[in-house]
Order: C-alpha cells, then structure tokens, then sequence
C-alpha cells in the first residue's frame, strides 16, 4: 500500500509538473503558437513625399484617429526647424488594396524653434491635426501641442509625472478614457545596471480633457512580469487592436529563443494584467537596431509595420495580426 500510494504521489507530481512546464511555454515560448506572415507593402520613395527626403533619425509615429487626414507621420529634424509629413496608408489586411493604392503626401508642414522631442501627432478637438511635444522628460515635463494647420500653440501644460527613477521612460499618445487623446507614461528597468533593479514597470495615463493634469489610470505591471520583461529588449508602442481601451505592444529587437522577431500585447482592457497576443513572425530576429516599428490600429487586430530608413528610403513590412 506504501508502495502504491508512494507511485501515485510521484506521478501526480510528475503530472503536475509537465503541466506547469507547458503553461509556462505557452506564454512565453513562441515555437507553441501560430507565426504571423509578413506582406510586403512598399519603399516610399523620397520624391512621393513631396521631395522630403526621410532622414535616419526621423521619428514615425500612426495615428489612432481614424478621422485623421493621415495614417502614418513622419517628425524629421533638420537644424532649427522640424519637418512634419503626413502619409495615407492602405489597410493592411486589404492585400489587393496595399498593391493598387499610391503613396500620396497628405500634410507637409515646418515648424521652426521647436523646444522640445516631438512624440506623436493626434486630432484634437476643434484643431485637426496636432504635434505633441514633450520637454524635460526625467523631471516635471512640459508638454506642448502645435497645431498644424496655423503653426500656434494649442496648449501648454506641466505634467505631474514623478520624477524618473526608472532606466527608461516613454511617452505614448492615444484615447483611454475620451474624445480627446490622452498621454501615456511608461516607466521600465533593463536589468543593465549591476546590481539589476526590481522596481516593476509603471504605467500612467494623463486625461487629455484635464489638460493632462489629472491621471485618468495608474497601474504597475505585476512584479515577476516585469522582472521578466526587463530581461528582454523590447520596442514599445500603445494602439488599440480591439476597441475599447488601447494596450501596449511590445515588439523584440534582440535575439530571441525563436530566431524570430516576437510580438507581445498587454491588454489594456485588463488593466495591463494580462496578454491577449504572444506570437512569432516570418522576419528573422537579426533585424538591426535601426529597425523599429509602428502600430497601426484596425477592426480586425491591428498591424505592426516593420521600419527600416536606407538613404532616404522609407521602407515598411506590414505584419496583420489576428
């Protein structure tokens, strides 16, 4: 009886065991689940954005309103002045519409003696199309929206961010709570400091309706998760795959288990607690650093466009995901 009751115990726990073991590949092992095929959408070609040629160190960044008269904004800065050029884009799931759809230069505007990192071009009530710029951002930030249609200030506002004792801080623009785009504030550690810091991630949303001044969600990502985020290197960006609330998507750019470029989505509708995508692509994971991504939101789970800017070039990879 000893005997028996002795092989059950070990079979039960060995049984236990391989069920932790494959919970555990399941989220965060890709080589479980489906890979996303990559499209190959097109290389703008410089004179297609009305003879602006796309600088390496030009920011990207999709607009989340689907009102808005461009889908893709392109920040590029040359001495005092920035260059704001907007572009449509095809849907991406839409493959006869990728191939017979042209490029054609939406916006161009110049902004000159901008102070300031620009993050992100959003609709803002009464104002179309604005510039969102953000100055100090380690320490009580200043963030400024311009409009692009007269060049004037819309508004200028201090953000109560606590001051950053984080590695990295990013800032994100996209609609949590209203009609009016909000500012997201992402806090991470990267396991590069000796010895490695546990602080878990941070995540902020400032109202827009408040003028950014009051936070309209606040939350840390559970602790073990960001230990293991933190052992990672990601690209990040907010979208909305699925109405209603926007999440974080989190793209690789190192080397991965997989040898695939990985892609991550943290629910917002959760409350940044769980994931609603973990899968791999077709795109090896040797990509560069140079290569980052946009998120494109859309009705059937939005799109991650692959990024890659070769003299003056701007080529994009569209990856559908479901």
């Amino acid at each position: 009886m000893n005997r028996l009751r002795a092989a059950f115990r070990g079979r039960r726990g060995a049984v236990l065991s391989v069920s932790l073991v494959v919970w555990a590949l399941a989220l965060f092992d890709l080589t479980l689940l489906p890979r996303v095929s990559s499209q190959y959408l097109e290389t703008l070609p410089a004179k297609r954005l009305a003879n602006a040629t796309v600088q390496p160190g030009s920011v990207l960044v999709t607009s989340t309103d689907p009102a808005a008269p461009a889908d893709l904004w392109i920040l590029s800065r040359h001495g005092a002045a920035t260059r704001v050029v907007g572009v449509p884009l095809p849907h991406v799931h839409n493959r006869r519409g990728a191939r017979d759809r042209t490029f054609a230069t939406r916006m161009r505007v110049t902004l000159r003696d901008l102070e300031g990192t620009p993050i992100d071009v959003e609709d803002w009530t009464g104002a179309e199309p604005a510039l969102f710029v953000i100055s100090s951002p380690r320490r009580s930030p200043s963030l400024r929206l311009l409009s692009l249609q007269t060049g004037r200030r819309l508004l200028k506002s201090r953000v109560p961010i606590p001051p950053q004792l984080s590695d990295r801080r990013d800032f994100f623009v996209a609609r949590w709570s209203g009609p009016r785009p909000d500012l997201f504030v992402i806090d991470r550690d990267v396991y590069r400091r000796r010895p490695p810091s546990h602080r878990p991630w941070a995540i902020r949303v400032y109202s827009g309706e408040s003028g950014f001044k009051a936070v309209a969600f606040e939350t840390t990502i559970r602790r073990w998760l960001s230990k293991r985020l933190s052992q990672g290197d990601f690209w990040l960006d907010v979208g909305t795959r699925r109405q209603p609330k926007p999440g974080l998507v989190l793209v690789t750019k190192g080397r991965t288990g997989t040898d695939q470029t990985e892609i991550h989505v943290l629910s917002g509708d959760s409350g940044f607690r769980r994931f609603t995508l973990h899968t791999g692509t077709e795109l090896p994971d040797q990509i560069g650093l140079s290569r980052p991504f946009v998120f494109r939101s859309e009705r059937r789970g939005g799109s991650v466009l692959m990024v890659q800017i070769r003299h003056g070039r701007l080529s994009l990879v569209p990856l559908p995901l479901p």
